[in-house]
């Protein structure tokens, strides 16, 4: 039986698949284990080092090559194929602990949370950063999902992508699909299945080992500046989910799928303020948009007029004037 499916998306990855695949596949490493890689186009030897692997631990690895579809896709197909009982991603540049994978999958065996916390470790050039489990947290004891506050239990950097894994049949059963030709879709990964679970774990396993240092990566600043239009959709989409189900969803949930949704709608003001100029002429269009969207809900208005940068409230300096002063506004700030 295969207790967990990994969903590598992996894109011209040659220089960095090799490192993530034999963290994945050494000699002791069990068969209830299932990592996909999805080779999403690649021009270059990802797809020769993934059938390598392959050929290596066929009872693990399997490979798909398809066109380019880019990231979401690459994930939409990794589940749709996926058989192991929990299911999460993997970027090609980041990899696992090998001796705390063998573990979680011993843990997974006898797990019936829908959701599982692990901790993670963040690559930078100045060193590496560990986001742990926060004291308050018992592991290894199931939580109820309903009354669990992820901000008053100091959760909210350990609830990202690279933390988090999912029972495989709920994704399924909500019919996760994450957008295609965006950036950011790890967010889509993290809130939309949020408020349908009926509890969590958390175990004290360093997994997930984040290259936050790799040229080219979508949160680099230059990269940032071509994806506004992505924090948009995002914002957009994910603010619209939230208001729809806020009738079926108690204080608690709501809470929770705020402090993940206001990483991206605040990155989408943020990128806004620092990157749109003339370049970008639907920019203001899209900040009425958003705007029109908050309005009607005081939680999100709160959220969103709070924001702050270089300690000016822009959003609400840009709403209360409305836009008059948009190019004076980051002038200013610069």
């Amino acid at each position: 039986m295969k207790l967990l499916s990994l969903a590598i998306a992996a894109y011209n990855m040659e220089a960095f698949l090799d490192q993530c695949l034999k963290s994945l596949t050494r000699f002791d490493i069990p068969d209830s284990l299932e990592v996909i890689v999805v080779n999403d186009g690649s021009k270059d030897r990802t797809s020769e080092i993934a059938h390598a692997y392959q050929k290596m631990r066929p009872d693990i690895i399997q490979v798909i090559d398809k066109e380019n579809g880019h990231y979401g896709s690459c994930i939409n197909k990794g589940l749709e194929v996926a058989t192991g009982k929990y299911f999460r991603p993997l970027d090609a540049d980041d990899w696992v602990d090998t001796d705390n994978l063998i573990q979680l999958l011993d843990k997974l065996s006898h797990c019936n949370a829908d959701l599982v916390i692990t901790e993670i470790c963040v690559y930078r050039k100045s060193g590496k950063d560990y986001i742990n489990i926060p004291k308050k947290i018992e592991t290894d004891k199931e939580y109820d999902a309903k009354s669990f506050d992820v901000e008053r239990t100091d959760c909210s950097s350990i609830f990202a992508m690279h933390g988090m894994t999912y029972k495989t049949q709920l994704l399924k059963d909500i019919g996760l699909k994450l957008h295609t030709g965006i950036h950011y879709t790890d967010t889509e990964y993290i809130l939309l299945p949020l408020d349908r679970i009926d509890n969590l774990i958390f175990y004290k396993l360093n997994l997930y080992q984040y290259n936050a240092m790799r040229e080219g990566q979508s949160m680099q600043k230059s990269v940032q500046q071509q994806s506004i239009n992505s924090f948009y959709i995002l914002s957009n989409d994910l603010i619209k989910y939230y208001k729809e189900r806020a009738s079926e969803n108690n204080a608690v949930i709501r809470s929770n799928q705020r402090c993940i949704l206001r990483r991206v709608f605040y990155y989408f003001f943020v990128s806004a303020l620092i990157f749109g100029d003339s370049s970008y002429p639907q920019l203001q269009e899209q900040l009425k948009n958003i705007k029109l969207l908050i309005d009607d809900n005081e939680e999100l208005k709160h959220d969103a007029y709070n924001f702050t940068y270089k300690s000016i409230p822009f959003v609400k300096i840009w709403y209360k004037y409305h836009f008059r002063i948009f190019n004076l506004v980051p002038k200013c700030l610069k």
